[in-house]
């Protein structure tokens, strides 16, 4: 991935999309929990409703109109040499492409714990070596910490 690949891809994660979702207020928008209390909004609802947000903008807009919101919110983002996110993920495969010319293993362990908090553990190696295992309350978060712990081993 090229480093201007890189910096526009931050624009894109959870974590920037939240902080555009809360920067509106959509968060007041969302009504979650059952019918007769509001729970709080989670984060990840938050992040996820901002991407939904644009694709219905796009829908009934049209390109040109979701390209101007996107573009108005992610304003103070969008400075690409301020840029600089290069996760675990992201590391340990540019690593493993150019020494293995291979892509790293994942593979989910186990998952427990009820649907509003799970937890889940998953693996990853490189070509033949030892899996290095990661756990988080999402796939992504558990790969990103088995990565992070592979990594760490190689230095």
């Amino acid at each position: 991935m090229k480093k201007k690949d890189k910096k526009l891809a931050s624009l894109v994660n959870k974590n920037k999309c939240l902080e555009v979702g809360k920067s509106i207020g959509l968060e007041k928008f969302i009504l979650v929990g059952n019918k007769n209390k509001k729970t709080k909004v989670e984060n990840k609802i938050i992040a996820d409703s901002i991407e939904a947000l644009i694709a219905a903008i796009y829908y009934d807009k049209g390109f040109e109109i979701s390209e101007k919101f996107i573009l108005t919110m992610w304003k103070n983002f969008i400075n690409l040499s301020d840029l600089t996110i290069v996760d675990s993920k992201t590391k340990l495969q540019e690593y493993s492409l150019k020494k293995y010319k291979s892509l790293p293993l994942y593979k989910l362990i186990s998952s427990s714990g009820p649907k509003h908090k799970p937890k889940f553990i998953m693996s990853v190696r490189l070509n033949d070596t030892k899996f290095f295992e990661g756990s988080g309350d999402s796939k992504k978060k558990a790969e990103q910490n088995a990565a992070k712990k592979l990594l760490d081993n190689i230095k």
